[in-house]
């Protein structure tokens, strides 16, 4: 059930990239509020899911690689909601949805979500400085976007 609901958020990713590319390739590239609304409900299902793994887990999801892209791309959509529409860099949501649908494909492609063999009792700080500093590389993530933006 977990995995379909990555998959939906993958396509809301997906539809954003592509009326982005349709608009680009027309010539008639004007803010949306289609690309905004489809990384938003992709954005909720990516919440979804990590809740769902987090209370299936007992923890913060990030015990395997699978589940550390997914969060970071989670964090990188965070971050373009929260920065993107204060600015008004609507085009931003033309480079982000890319990297998110990259970076959670390959997430969802590749064979790294291994079973969870171990369980180890779950220390609350570890999982919040582990969280907060995917958060932070989500925002990297998101800088860099903005410089390739600009160049």
């Amino acid at each position: 059930m977990e995995r379909q609901v990555l998959l939906f958020s993958t396509l809301c990713f997906f539809l954003a990239v592509a009326r982005t590319l349709l608009a680009l390739r027309a010539g008639v590239f004007r803010p949306g509020r289609f690309s905004f609304f489809a990384i938003l409900c992709g954005f909720l299902l990516q919440s979804a899911f990590l809740s769902i793994r987090g209370h299936t887990l007992g923890r913060c999801p990030l015990t395997n690689l699978f589940e550390v892209f997914v969060f970071l791309a989670w964090s990188v959509a965070l971050i373009y909601l929260l920065v993107g529409p204060a600015y008004r860099l609507s085009l931003m949501g033309a480079f982000t949805a890319p990297l998110v649908l990259v970076i959670q494909s390959f997430a969802l492609l590749a064979p790294i979500d291994i079973p969870h063999a171990t369980r180890s009792p779950a220390n609350p700080w570890l999982e919040f400085h582990a969280s907060m500093s995917m958060i932070a590389y989500g925002a990297f993530a998101l800088a860099c976007v903005a410089g390739i933006m600009y160049l």
